[in-house]
């Protein structure tokens, strides 16, 4: 223990400092200019998970760092209001990655899809999260649908459109759709879109749910009712042996993600499960396979 004290003291001795080379620069300046640099390598280590594809991302965190306005040493309380799957949660993380080193002041970020809960808090300063449209919508599209920032040439083209339009510009669709339908033939693409009975967001969902096998669909609801927040290898360790093997498809068709060692899911998705598991006894809670 003391060996390693004292070359940890030795390394510490041998590290270069800070020099004042500008004798006109003021010391708080420079001290401002350590912290900075320091918080910066520092906090790095512990970014937020964000979007694979963050495309209209920049535009949204430039707009809340104008509400937040990191100039000003106060406590300020700014809110990301949106209706769900519109993003706003992302937008929440990818400022923090941003300005986690720079500020001094208090910065609190709220999400809803209440605007009253804001105004009824005194949350003067919002930041209304707005539908991705027609290029920035085809592009997330096409990076899960394809791997790339457009839809191949061809009959591609049209059903991509088609595709975007049934997602209405709500990033969490778009994902979705576009996980489901890759690697698909022109066929899946038709068959696929063709299946839809409406354009409620719900229905975009459904349609990669019902295209699950029985052994994934069972592992997609007990998550919805048991696991969601839970450590990965928890569920997996604790449930049958088709669970390994469902995670790893739900996680393809953008049905769950895994942030850290965490399963998480949309508020969105897990209402669909619940309403799934509600329609099999609608008045009989008793006689449903999930409580």
């Amino acid at each position: 223990k003391v060996n390693r004290w004292r070359e940890a003291l030795s390394q510490a001795a041998n590290l270069s400092g800070f020099t004042l080379l500008d004798e006109n620069q003021s010391e708080y300046k420079f001290i401002q200019n350590i912290i900075e640099e320091i918080s910066k390598h520092v906090l790095n280590r512990a970014c937020l998970e964000v979007a694979e594809h963050p495309v209209g991302m920049q535009a949204q965190v430039q707009g809340m760092n104008k509400l937040l306005d990191l100039g000003e040493n106060d406590v300020r309380m700014v809110g990301v209001w949106g209706t769900g799957g519109i993003g706003k949660t992302t937008i929440a993380k990818a400022v923090y990655n941003s300005i986690a080193h720079k500020f001094e002041g208090s910065r609190i970020i709220i999400t809803t899809r209440d605007k009253q809960l804001l105004t009824a808090h005194d949350v003067n300063l919002i930041h209304e999260v707005k539908i991705l449209h027609d290029p920035k919508a085809l592009e997330l599209l096409s990076w899960y649908a394809f791997k790339r920032s457009e839809p191949p040439l061809g009959d591609y083209v049209k059903l991509s459109e088609r595709a975007m339009r049934y997602a209405q510009g709500f990033p969490l669709a778009l994902k979705f759709l576009g996980s489901h339908l890759y690697g698909g033939s022109i066929h899946k693409w038709q068959a696929a879109l063709d299946g839809f009975q409406g354009t409620e967001i719900q229905e975009v969902f459904k349609i990669s749910y019902n295209a699950l096998d029985d052994r994934v669909k069972k592992v997609f609801l007990d998550i919805t009712c048991f696991f969601k927040g839970t450590s990965r290898n928890y569920v997996t360790e604790a449930c049958e042996l088709n669970t390994r093997y469902g995670i790893d498809v739900l996680i393809e068709k953008a049905l769950i993600s895994v942030e850290g060692s965490y399963i998480q899911m949309h508020d969105l998705l897990e209402k669909m499960g619940k309403d799934i598991i509600e329609q099999e006894s609608p008045t009989e809670p008793g006689e449903r396979s999930r409580l």
